[in-house]
């Protein structure tokens, strides 16, 4: 290991982890903190050397020191965490708020942890395999669902909606479910990513008949990574049982076919170097 000439927020032997994104810096974008949408980026793991090279070159700009407190495997965590916590941050969640969140992986289930931050009055997982329930409520969901009636959905509310309703599924299915439960007023943060092929199709006045904020969520900023990585140091956020398996990399596949299968309940598995 060693670090270039001039480096000083990073030295040899110190844990760091390293922001994802390779943005120019300079582009009207990145002037204005939207590294998201640089159009010149790269990005670790994609057109660079990710953590399975066996060695990694980053901008010291990109490198975040981890700290002591914080286990690696937590801090695996924070990149997935860093696109919830800009999302639910857009929301501007109140105090006592009622959430829903749509699918309940290791992205919804660390959504729901983040909405607990804001003392919610209650937290809803939905999710179309049961098997999540356990781990939905771990994570602090109030109750579950695994029931496409969306009838049903907004009664649970006890209101006409939820406050707030984070999207972490993707496809039509699950963004027209967001937009038939969540109350007039309210706010929906799409995380999951659908295909190009994929259409909606809704009423074209549920927008303003509802009176609607809905957000759309490219990936993470670095300020969004800084305030994950800073809500984990401070125990705000935990994130360690959210991982659920653990395999070798010679066991690359079966990871791949565990979350393929979802035959038992997911969190996030983790492919390393060590068992």
């Amino acid at each position: 290991m060693e670090v270039g000439p001039g480096v000083t927020n990073c030295a040899i032997n110190s844990r760091v982890m390293a922001v994802g994104y390779l943005n120019c810096g300079v582009c009207v974008h990145c002037r204005a903190g939207e590294m998201n949408h640089c159009a010149a980026h790269e990005q670790i793991g994609l057109t660079h050397n990710g953590g399975f090279a066996e060695f990694l070159v980053a901008p010291a700009k990109s490198c975040l020191v981890i700290a002591d407190q914080i286990g690696l495997d937590e801090a695996v965590m924070v990149e997935p965490a860093a696109t919830v916590v800009r999302a639910i941050e857009r929301a501007s969640p109140k105090l006592g708020l009622k959430a829903a969140v749509i699918g309940c992986g290791p992205i919804g289930q660390t959504a729901i942890r983040t909405l607990g931050l804001y003392e919610p009055s209650s937290i809803l997982g939905i999710d179309l395999s049961r098997m999540q329930e356990s781990l939905v409520r771990r994570a602090g969901a109030t109750s579950f669902v695994s029931t496409s009636d969306n009838a049903e959905i907004v009664s649970m509310s006890g209101a006409d909606g939820w406050d707030v309703v984070v999207e972490c599924a993707g496809g039509p299915m699950a963004l027209e479910t967001a937009l038939a439960i969540v109350r007039p007023g309210g706010h929906i943060a799409l995380i999951g990513a659908s295909s190009d092929d994929q259409y909606l199709s809704v009423p074209a006045n549920i927008f303003y008949k509802k009176d609607l904020r809905v957000d759309g969520i490219l990936s993470y900023t670095t300020a969004s990574f800084t305030r994950a990585l800073d809500l984990l140091a401070s125990g705000r956020l935990r994130f360690k049982d959210l991982i659920t398996h653990r395999l070798p990399f010679e066991k690359f596949m079966n990871a791949v076919e565990l979350l393929t299968a979802r035959a038992e309940p997911l969190g996030k598995v983790i492919v390393s170097h060590s068992d």
